[in-house]
């Protein structure tokens, strides 16, 4: 009997659109929506959008400008991305303000930054600037600024509040300096969580202030300066720091309570500086009237690289005779001596002109393990290692708290398995592989991509493809069209159920339907080749059958059928979808597309020549949606779904 093998080709295809570019214009008087379809959007001058005007900049969107360019805002600016399309930033100062909308979360209004990233103009520069405004800030990345986020001016203290989640910030590439949020506004409100600020020299803040869940890392120092109301410094990591924390209480006009707890202090300070220390706090002298509550509990003191303390008090006394007590029980100082922590605590019984006294009782003798902040959020991040094809990634986020993680591999495939190291198999070629971290509800956390380069450095390479024999849908036949094989070749396959196999041609059952994991890998040491490539199975029924053929065995084809394989990428599409097609030979195919509804949205006959041919259809006026899309060719038929999401 003949066997109708029907090929069933996987590609990974690229596909790039024409795009256009926008000149943002110098007076911006008209609301405006910036979209993916006239990015990017060009700065050659310094811009100003006026008071009341709404400027909208939707997901995907890049604004760049080659110079020193500026955008004032006096109305409303929005920037809106969303995780798997980032807006983009570059080298544009924007300066808000006290004109501008203030973000209201009641109504998501006012001057917001979603899913963005954002790159400052190197040493000096400032990326975002706001005097007497607020903004909301949630999933962004600022890096390469000298000033991240500036908070300006003196604006009253039942103004709006500044936001910032989720988020990243990192100095100057090239010096580690700069300050990711800098404020000299002793009258803000600022709101800071699971927040990364790495590689810069320091974070100011001045003002109301909670900052929760956040790690400092490789910084100089971090202020709390100025503080007023209620304040809230908790589950915070600082660690690899060279000049510490200091918490400022020194602001007369009004009083402060200021709650410093379950924070993680480590490896911070340098052996060469003597002055400086793990954490200072700074009080209002003995000739004020004591306003202020402060409490610094439930924190870590681990390990100081300095020769200063680890906890100090700088307040001044002009009464000798005389001091006060700062609640610093309850925490944890790397020992279980009571003398040793006196040692490493600098206050009144150190020199009597100091005002104030620490008060460590009841320390603990074990580190605080967890926080009772319940926020938190794990910060993404992963490292890698390449061997040949294959690639192993290792899950280095930082959280306090369970997370799952999800990757997106650059090449179409998607693991939702929570696996914390994973490998996957490439072809040669650069691709951005992204992992996301999500919290135990499954809300989205966080985001890293990194692209990763796979070069092809063996005498050989491992490939294959699937095809079913329609006569028998028991079969699944693998066609081997793995290159740079000779007689001293040795194969293995692993079937993904546990089983493999050193045979060229294998054939192996699956007693139960399911998707299995299929690796080949070739390898021949005299030759310096070793290859692995893998790929997934669809088995649907049980105890259905694989067999490996060789490529030269494809040629038993039933030429009736002209059409081989097919994809349609991408999918999801905005509107403009490419269909491949593998034909035998020359002929004609017929290509519909239908509503989910089953209703015809396009249709006709399409003339193919032998090999590959690409048909190209425009779905750009439809809504957004599922569509199907069928083939037909002789005995051939084959629908696919595509999504249209503009």
């Amino acid at each position: 009997m003949k066997n109708r093998i029907l090929l069933s080709l996987l590609l990974s295809l690229c596909f790039f659109g024409a795009q256009s570019q926008t000149t943002i214009p110098a007076l911006i008087t008209t609301n405006q929506v910036w979209t993916i379809s006239g990015s990017p959007y060009l700065l050659n001058q310094n811009s100003y959008i006026d008071s009341g005007v709404t400027v909208i900049v939707k997901p995907g969107v890049e604004i760049i400008t080659s110079s020193t360019n500026k955008i004032d805002v006096n109305g409303e600016f929005q920037a809106v991305g969303t995780w798997d399309s980032v807006i983009k930033i570059t080298k544009v100062r924007m300066n808000f303000s006290a004109k501008c909308r203030d973000y209201n979360p009641t109504t998501n209004r006012g001057t917001l930054f979603t899913y963005c990233n954002i790159e400052g103009n190197g040493s000096g520069s400032t990326a975002l600037e706001l005097t007497n405004t607020a903004v909301k800030m949630d999933h962004c990345m600022i890096s390469n600024a000298h000033f991240g986020v500036s908070i300006m001016g003196a604006y009253p203290y039942e103004q709006s509040i500044t936001e910032i989640t989720n988020s990243k910030f990192y100095g100057v590439t090239s010096f580690n300096s700069g300050s990711p949020i800098y404020c000299n506004n002793m009258q803000s409100k600022l709101r800071v969580s699971n927040c990364l600020f790495s590689n810069a020299w320091y974070v100011n803040t001045y003002g109301n202030v909670v900052f929760t869940n956040n790690s400092f890392y490789k910084l100089q120092s971090v202020s709390f300066g100025y503080m007023y109301g209620d304040n809230e410094i908790s589950c915070n990591k600082f660690y690899n720091m060279s000049q510490g924390v200091t918490v400022d209480a020194t602001n007369y006009n009004i009083r402060a309570n200021i709650t410093f707890k379950n924070n993680t202090l480590d490896s911070i300070g340098t052996a060469n500086m003597t002055f400086y220390n793990m954490f200072t706090l700074n009080k209002k002298p003995s000739n004020t009237t004591p306003k202020d509550s402060i409490v610094i509990l439930n924190n870590n003191f681990l390990w100081y690289l300095g020769k200063g303390a680890k906890a100090a008090i700088t307040a001044t006394n002009y009464t000798p005779t005389k001091t006060d007590t700062v609640n610093f029980r309850s925490n944890y100082w790397g020992t279980s001596d009571s003398a040793t922590i006196e040692g490493v605590i600098k206050d009144y019984k150190d020199d009597i002109n100091i005002y104030g006294r620490i008060d460590f009782a009841s320390f603990l003798t074990t580190p605080i393990v967890g926080c009772s902040y319940n926020g938190g959020c794990a910060i993404a991040n992963f490292n890698y290692s390449i061997a040949d094809s294959v690639v192993t990634f290792n899950d280095s986020s930082y959280s306090t708290r369970t997370y799952k993680v999800k990757w997106k591999f650059g090449d179409g495939v998607v693991n939702d398995s929570n696996k914390k190291t994973i490998t996957h198999t490439y072809e040669p070629g650069v691709y951005q592989v992204c992992m996301y971290t999500y919290d135990s509800l499954n809300n989205l956390c966080d985001s890293m991509c990194k692209n990763i380069t796979i070069t092809s450095n063996t005498t050989c390479h491992a490939s294959y493809y699937f095809a079913i024999d329609t006569t028998d849908l028991s079969i699944v036949y693998v066609v081997n069209t793995s290159t740079g094989i000779n007689s001293k070749t040795k194969y293995y396959w692993t079937f993904g159920d546990g089983t493999g196999s050193s045979a060229t041609n294998p054939t192996h059952s699956y007693p139960n339907q399911g998707k299995y994991q299929l690796c080949l890998t070739i390898f021949d040491t005299t030759a310096n080749c070793y290859s692995t490539f893998c790929d997934s199975v669809d088995i649907n029924f049980n105890n259905m059958n694989l067999r490996v053929i060789d490529d030269i065995n494809v040629l038993k084809i039933d030429k009736s059928n002209i059409v081989s394989s097919m994809a349609v990428y991408p999918n999801p599409s905005k509107g403009q979808l490419s269909i491949f097609l593998n034909s035998f030979e020359s002929g004609d195919v017929q290509i519909e597309i239908l509503g989910v509804n089953g209703q015809l949205i396009k249709s006709g006959n399409y003339p193919t020549n032998a090999g590959t041919n690409e048909i190209h259809f425009n779905l750009a006026d439809y809504d957004n949606g599922l569509y199907c899309l069928n083939i037909r060719s002789g005995n051939y038929s084959k629908t696919l779904k595509v999504i249209i999401q503009k």
